[in-house]
């Protein structure tokens, strides 16, 4: 019979309201959602805060430490997988907050199986999720400088309206030399990129979900117009959005060997 707890699974995904200190003493990997109040997480003997909305990542053992009452939504993920994962798990990172919808349904997806006890559904749920943690390429090491968390954070929230580092360097109130210097030297990438990046990222995912026109998904994702978007989408893809778009016209999710829908064709 095949082993599913073996190679990547759950017993402990839980939606909670936290008092006091929660520590998590078995290894494996814990995905963690503050819905409400304030905490932080302790790893590795140092404490990472966690902001409202956001989710965190980090290798188990570890503790959660409400600052007060406090709201919470996590699963820690064990087996084979998961377990080869944390090995090269370092310091604790913030997924992508313009994710953040996508991550607490499917972790929410988690918690409401457990009960159930279909080990084929919370180990495919589980899998899933891992791939998705694993590429996720906008997600934010703690162990950047405050700055360049604080640009890559309101690069994923703002990037809609954002029309350069000149604005992003004004709002974290440093000049744009400062920003592009220490960003590119911990990231390999200037700020400008990583928001361009970004951008073509949810292009594809509105080309492949939707059938909106290419003005719209310009508008939506922060172009000038459709004729700028489809320059910068080349340079970055080799690809017209539309070549994009009939290329990857079939591929919807589709059944995995555990049986639910595999999205990584998104990423």
């Amino acid at each position: 019979m095949f082993d599913y707890e073996n190679i990547c699974y759950t017993k402990n995904a839980v939606k909670c309201e936290i008092n006091t200190v929660f520590s998590h003493n078995n290894k494996g990997i814990l995905l963690v959602i503050l819905l409400e109040g304030e905490l932080g997480v302790i790893s590795k003997k140092e404490t990472y805060p966690l902001e409202k909305f956001e989710v965190m990542v980090t290798s188990s053992p570890c503790e959660i430490v409400p600052v007060r009452s406090s709201k919470i939504m996590y699963v820690l993920m064990q087996g084979v997988v998961a377990t080869e994962y944390c090995e090269n798990v370092g310091n604790p990172f913030l997924l992508n907050n313009a994710l953040y919808d996508f991550y607490q349904h499917k972790i929410q997806q988690i918690v409401d199986a457990v009960p159930v006890e279909n080990k084929v559904l919370i180990s495919g749920l589980c899998y899933s999720l891992l791939c998705d943690v694993v590429n996720d390429s906008e997600a934010v090491p703690l162990d950047y400088p405050s700055l360049v968390i604080e640009a890559m954070n309101i690069i994923h929230q703002d990037y809609m309206g954002m029309y350069g580092v000149e604005q992003l360097a004004q709002e974290l109130d440093v000049s744009k030399e400062h920003l592009v210097r220490v960003f590119s030297k911990h990231t390999g990438t200037t700020p400008g990129q990583y928001l361009t990046k970004l951008k073509i990222k949810v292009v594809k995912q509105f080309l492949i979900e939707n059938e909106y026109n290419l003005e719209v998904i310009a508008s939506l994702t922060g172009f000038a117009n459709a004729n700028y978007m489809c320059k910068v989408f080349k340079k970055y893809t080799g690809q017209t959005p539309v070549q994009y778009r009939v290329a990857n016209e079939n591929k919807l999710p589709t059944k995995t060997l555990f049986g639910q829908a595999d999205d990584s064709w998104l990423l």
